[in-house]
């Protein structure tokens, strides 16, 4: 892993296609803040397309590499309580020494049940399916060539205008030099009354659950903003 990120941009655009738009799509597919998932669920006959692209430049004593990495997250709602999502990253990564590896990284599906509403407490609850995608090439170092399974709960509180989410779930590793992954995340949403505009805090990640050398856990701490064109779509920085 790079001992240090130098620089780091994030911005997404959403466009979503709905009828009565109740969240919008994160970074990796599904209704959600940024990485963190939301238990509602786009809502019937809705679908959300996104373009997200971020670009860090890391160093690791003298080595030093940039990557650009695009994404194409696209999110369907079946119901009132369904929705289906599927992204694939496209990554540009020219390191200072060696061979340029670009090309489309490992993607992911998720399905996602909205089975508990709690309208008292304005408390909803979500189980997601996960299913990695191996679209990436093994010999760049962008994919695994294996298909994971993984489950996950969801957990939303509103309160006024002010959104708590809550994630955490497993994720099946069956390579030989990988391990299972524990996945974990939470963050708020602060809208401001009458105004199109959220303020976004959240820290999510993935842990191993076994220690083995040359196997780092991920985690990420995101502030960010999000400007609302009503129903239409979105645009998060």
């Amino acid at each position: 892993m790079f001992g240090l990120v130098k620089k780091f941009l994030f911005l997404s655009v959403v466009f979503l296609f709905a009828s009565q738009a109740s969240a919008q799509t994160a970074i990796d597919g599904g209704s959600g803040l940024f990485y963190v998932q939301k238990a509602k669920t786009l809502g019937d006959k809705s679908f959300a397309v996104g373009a997200i692209y971020d670009r860090g430049d890391y160093h690791n004593g003298s080595d030093r590499t940039s990557a650009d990495t695009l994404s194409i997250p696209a999110t369907l709602g079946l119901g009132e309580r369904f929705e289906v999502s599927v992204f694939a990253p496209f990554r540009r990564i020219e390191p200072s020494a060696g061979d340029d590896q670009s090309g489309i990284s490992d993607g992911l599906a998720r399905v996602k049940w909205n089975f508990y509403n709690w309208d008292k407490y304005n408390i909803n609850v979500a189980v997601m399916a996960i299913v990695t995608l191996p679209f990436g090439d093994e010999n760049k170092g962008l994919g695994t060539g294996k298909t994971n399974l993984g489950i996950a709960l969801a957990l939303d509180k509103e309160y006024e205008n002010v959104s708590w989410h809550f994630n955490a779930g497993f994720l099946s590793r069956n390579e030989d030099a990988m391990e299972d992954q524990t996945l974990y995340g939470a963050g708020v949403e602060w809208r401001p009354t009458d105004a199109p505009l959220g303020l976004i805090a959240e820290f999510s990640g993935a842990a191993y659950t076994v220690r083995r050398h040359g196997l780092d856990d991920n985690s990420a701490g995101i502030l960010g903003a999000r400007y609302y064109f009503g129903d239409r779509g979105s645009v998060q920085v």
